[in-house]
């Protein structure tokens, strides 16, 4: 197997044998990958030992440096980084059981429960006690003991995450296992949760698995609200009921990501590296779009009404959506970063649908859309764009109207806002000075209508911009009074 000739393979059997290890196995994910031909990308190892792992730990850090992380009694986990890969997770763990076929047959499931030996053992042959070979030949996620699921429901996640990974299904003996041992995620901890879910959301065709996730059962743990998701029917102008619209919504904006330059040609770059970027930890930008996007009108349910004369409302759902999502974000123990960003997307994602309904769209109008909706605003409208063609479908002449009104506003992000981001000449030292006042907010909220003229109006000389401060000083402090209630 090409993975024990691996330089960190053949260094982590080297120190294990340097440090009196008599038997040390390399199992799960580094195996599976192995024999899936992915074994050049592997960056996790997880070794078994018969014995405590305290001494092998203390020897493999020694050698290789990084963090020791003690993850329970059992296992202890090395990050570090090597040259070859560079940054690499070692996780050490006693035996489950007596023997390695005992570990086993105590892992969560048969595609993982395969092991080939670094120290005794015998030659490296793979060690199947449940099937697991056969399993991922089938690309099957099946249990490997049936109790897999009562002894750690967060499996129930892990199953769809591999799942997705393996692009296959979970075998159907398994599926009422996990639907019995969903409600036990209410136990797990958030951390583990958002990084199976994670997992789920930056895989391919994420779509179908978030309906397998809604058909699990999982879904309605992890968000008790998304099942009433299932009771909006259409109205005027969706076509479709909410839940198709919002798996609809998904498949597109997947499909935007995946092949930006169909769409948007002068932005695909930049859309492709937006969406490869990290928010924070290891969240990317299209995982978290994703799930927005599955998400998004989460807050329909509970505001939804109906006139006497039949039309269909849902005024205020991005406000109660956002408050949805914000227990989601603490469920999941989201930093601040990714917390935000779910925040700011919920809240505007239906600005730019009320945008382009507006009879004429001025320049004053988009610039104050990008500086109100502030770092996100590109994938705001992004999302908004799979947003549409999930409401009306892709024969409907709305959806390539709006598609040309997002080209449109992110032409005017190009060519208007950005060059013009560090046009004012005037600091807000500057602005105190020019008009007599002291630091505090209203000094900001001068500066941001002196670039709103930047982006509006010709290039002025620093004499103008001073003569434009005073000139209006006197109507953008009442603005801002107002604003403030004051």
């Amino acid at each position: 197997m090409f993975l024990l000739h691996h330089p960190v393979v053949e260094r982590v059997t080297a120190v294990l044998r340097a440090a009196g290890v008599p038997e040390a196995y390399l199992v799960g994910g580094a195996v599976r990958d192995a024999l899936r031909g992915l074994g050049q990308e592997t960056r996790d190892l997880d070794v078994a030992l018969p014995t405590d792992q305290g001494v092998a730990v203390e020897a493999l850090a020694g050698s290789f440096g990084g963090a020791v992380v003690p993850l329970d009694d059992a296992t202890t986990r090395l990050v570090f980084q090597h040259e070859v890969g560079g940054s690499w997770r070692l996780d050490v763990a006693r035996y489950r059981g007596p023997t390695i076929q005992d570990d086993l047959r105590l892992r969560d499931f048969t595609v993982d429960a395969m092991a080939v030996p670094l120290l005794g053992g015998g030659p490296p042959a793979v060690l199947d006690p449940t099937g697991g070979r056969g399993d991922l030949a089938l690309r099957f996620v099946r249990h490997a003991y049936p109790a897999a699921f009562r002894d750690d429901p967060l499996r129930t996640l892990r199953a769809v995450r591999l799942a997705a990974v393996l692009e296959g299904s979970i075998a159907p003996e398994t599926q009422p296992l996990i639907r019995q041992g969903a409600p036990g995620l209410e136990r797990v901890a958030g951390e583990r949760v958002r990084d199976e879910l994670m997992r789920i959301f930056g895989a391919r065709d994420v779509a179908h698995w978030a309906k397998e996730l809604d058909g699990l059962g999982l879904l309605a743990v992890l968000v008790p609200a998304s099942g009433a998701m299932h009771d909006v029917p259409p109205s005027p102008p969706h076509r479709f009921g909410l839940w198709e619209h919002s798996t609809r919504d998904v498949r597109f904006l997947e499909r935007l990501m995946n092949d930006p330059a169909a769409f948007f040609e002068v932005e695909a770059a930049e859309i492709t590296e937006r969406a490869g970027s990290v928010v924070e930890g290891e969240i990317t930008n299209r995982s978290l779009m994703l799930l927005l996007a599955l998400l998004h009108d989460i807050g329909k349910p509970g505001t939804r009404t109906v006139d006497p004369d039949g039309h269909v409302r849902f005024l205020g759902h991005e406000e109660a959506g956002a408050a949805i999502l914000a227990e989601l974000a603490g469920r999941l123990r989201l930093g601040r970063g990714a917390a935000e960003y779910v925040d700011r997307m919920e809240r505007a994602h239906m600005r730019p649908i009320w945008l382009a309904s507006e009879p004429v769209v001025t320049p004053r109008a988009r610039y104050r859309f990008f500086r109100d909706v502030g770092p996100v605003a590109p994938d705001v409208l992004l999302h908004s764009v799979a947003d549409v063609r999930a409401t009306v479908g892709d024969d409907d002449p709305a959806w390539q109207s709006h598609l040309t009104f997002v080209r449109e506003m992110l032409a005017f992000r190009r060519e208007r806002v950005r060059p013009v981001e560090r046009a004012v000449p005037l600091s807000g030292n500057d602005v105190m000075e020019i008009v007599g006042i002291g630091p505090g907010p209203l000094v900001g909220y001068v500066l941001e209508r002196l670039t709103e003229a930047a982006v509006l109006g010709p290039v002025r000389s620093r004499e103008e911009w001073e003569a434009l401060v005073r000139r209006e000083f006197p109507l953008w402090r009442h603005e801002f009074e107002l604003r403030e209630g004051r």
